[in-house]
């Protein structure tokens, strides 16, 4: 708890990749330092990229061991094809609770067909997909929104709110698609502030993208959001509680 109030990382990447390593017991030192209750992972780089069922596996170990304090994304290349189908359903079956995908890294345009099979499987297994952004020119905002008009039945999660360019475009693409939230990791208070002000509490979501940013830094921002407490306890936690609920 984090003065009171329950707080969830929906974004953190663990194991040992290529430009970085965060091993589970390391971080869950860190999160009983913080006050995180509750942190959903993803696999680091090189899972993302290639070694997508070692990741997911390495994942369901995690959550396994500690499933009072870890929930996670599975991650798919989409250019797999069925393969990639086929992995996500097996990781969710087994437990994940999600799916993350990475345009940059995956190589894809957030708005290409080819990512379509996976968006697909996403939602009849019933989980939200998390999207990186923030990366001209294959993974921006207002391409993420599109997506997510075009499958009005997905939930989707805006990695990164477009940061650090792009996240003048969120409340154009949120107010889009209603089926949008975006994930805040390592905007400025003064950008949540301002997607707040546009009438976006409600879609935004905690997390902090660790080892890539500092974690007690992006827990120390959320002092300094300007909002009600209301809102901010449906940051820190209440809005990813309701995009994780099965129908939700």
């Amino acid at each position: 708890m984090l003065n009171g109030k329950l707080l969830i990382d929906a974004h953190c990447h663990v194991g040992e990749g290529v430009h970085y390593r965060l091993m589970p017991d390391e971080l869950l030192r860190q999160m009983d330092d913080l006050g995180i209750d509750r942190t959903l992972l993803v696999p680091a780089d090189r899972y993302i990229a290639v070694d997508n069922a070692e990741g997911n596996d390495f994942l369901l170990r995690t959550v396994k061991r500690w499933p009072d304090r870890f929930g996670g994304f599975a991650t798919v290349n989409p250019w797999y094809g069925e393969r990639a189908v086929a992995e996500l359903r097996r990781a969710v079956g087994l437990g994940l609770v999600g799916v993350k995908l990475h345009p940059v890294i995956q190589g894809f345009l957030l708005c290409d067909p080819l990512v379509h099979p996976v968006i697909e499987a996403a939602i009849e297994l019933d989980v939200p997909v998390y999207l990186h952004t923030g990366t001209p020119v294959n993974a921006l905002p207002l391409q993420l929104a599109e997506l997510a008009q075009r499958y009005p039945e997905g939930r989707f999660i805006m990695g990164h709110m477009g940061n650090p360019d792009f996240w003048l475009d969120v409340p154009t693409a949120l107010s889009q698609a209603p089926n949008l939230w975006a994930e805040i990791s390592p905007c400025l208070p003064g950008m949540v502030n301002r997607i707040v002000e546009a009438g976006f509490a409600h879609r935004l979501i905690f997390g902090s993208d660790a080892p890539l940013t500092d974690l007690a830094l992006e827990v120390m921002k959320v002092q300094y959001w300007q909002v009600s407490e209301e809102q901010r306890a449906a940051i820190m936690a209440g809005n990813l509680l309701r995009i994780l609920a099965k129908g939700g």
